[in-house]
């Protein structure tokens, strides 16, 4: 028993975790994103065991937080690492519990799924859809596995008063959001039980109208430093870190002090408020901006400006009409401009 477990304690000192390069259709976003693989390290003792050939990995933090598992995969030995989400141990082996990427901090590892329910963090722009109005908050639906939490005194009063709220507000609240509508926020905070905590404090978030709604897994929205896009073609998109993206007609912004602002503080000019109907032209140029992501989607790509831009001029210069954006037989040939650029910009990282 002692030498086997002085031959434990070798292999956990040595070790790094032991996980094919197995081909995902994420590999690419997920380099982006992380900013490409590095990182030092020495090759595991386990590779041998495992088959696993790591002569081109360096290994290492960063190389390991890139590495893609299947259900049931090893990983690598239990022995002094603490298990986290979507991992488990079996016969003294760490295994993968959900198919997704393999992520380690310090110790822990874990298990990121490719289609887990979003993951709120602090200063993501998010889409939802208002449940419920309860005492002095809302209740609204983020994709998450709880529903998000919208306070009153985290939105804008009419006219951008700064005050205090009153019980007078209280009963005013289905005046600024009811069940059903659609919000843009900002994650404000995550509460100790997880439930994100929203907030509309801004001229750019609020209600949205006069749109489309379109929902995506949220693994495939890449994280920029903008998801308010205004395109050239006057289409406005907000790209929710959620996986709900909202599409509209791009609205003529006037702030000055004779504007109203609505329940979310963006003031418009007259003739764009709710109801206002859209032209023929407007309406095909929204669609085929949502179909160029819905496209991108079931070809699980990342989802960002460029990408959707690459799929939209591609459908033009093909001839295709809006319809036929998202035509199983057409799909692959008009995304693949988007997919060669997210190789390349995999391969600039490296």
């Amino acid at each position: 028993e002692r030498e086997r477990e002085r031959e434990r304690e070798r292999e956990g000192e040595s070790f790094t975790l032991a996980v094919p390069r197995s081909y995902s259709p994420m590999a690419d976003h997920r380099l982006a994103r992380a900013g490409g693989p590095g990182g030092g390290g020495r090759p595991s003792p386990m590779d041998e065991d495992y088959g696993v050939d790591r002569t081109e990995e360096k290994g290492g933090l960063s190389s390991s937080s890139l590495s893609y598992v299947t259900t049931g995969q090893i990983i690598g030995p239990d022995s002094g690492f603490l298990r986290g989400h979507g991992t488990i141990a079996v016969a003294g082996k760490l295994k993968a519990t959900v198919s997704g990427f393999v992520q380690r901090v310090n110790k822990l590892v874990s298990v990121q799924a490719l289609n887990s329910r979003y993951q709120g963090e602090i200063g993501d722009v998010v889409v939802c859809r208002v449940l419920e109005v309860a005492d002095k908050r809302w209740r609204a639906d983020c994709n998450s596995r709880q529903n998000a939490v919208l306070h009153l005194a985290s939105v804008h009063l009419p006219g951008g008063v700064q005050r205090r709220r009153t019980q007078l507000d209280m009963l005013n609240m289905r005046n600024y959001f009811v069940e059903g509508d659609l919000i843009s926020a900002e994650v404000q905070q995550i509460l100790s039980d997880g439930a994100i905590s929203l907030h509309t404090r801004s001229l750019k978030y609020g209600k949205l109208h006069n749109g489309t709604f379109l929902s995506v897994p949220a693994s495939l929205i890449k994280r920029c430093k903008q998801h308010f896009h205004t395109l050239d073609i006057g289409v406005e998109i907000i790209l929710g870190n959620n996986g709900y993206i909202w599409l509209q007609k791009s609205r003529k912004i006037d702030i000055s002090k004779k504007g109203r602002p609505n329940e979310g503080g963006v003031v418009e000019e007259k003739g764009e408020g709710p109801g206002t109907s859209l032209g023929a032209k407007d309406r095909e140029k929204i669609c085929r901006v949502r179909n160029s992501i819905v496209a991108l989607s079931k070809m699980f790509l990342a989802i960002y400006l460029d990408t959707i831009m690459e799929v939209y001029n591609q459908s033009l210069e093909m001839g295709l009409t809006a319809r036929d954006v998202i035509d199983p037989a057409m799909i692959q040939a008009v995304t693949e401009p988007a997919s060669a650029r997210i190789r390349a910009n995999a391969g600039n990282q490296e």
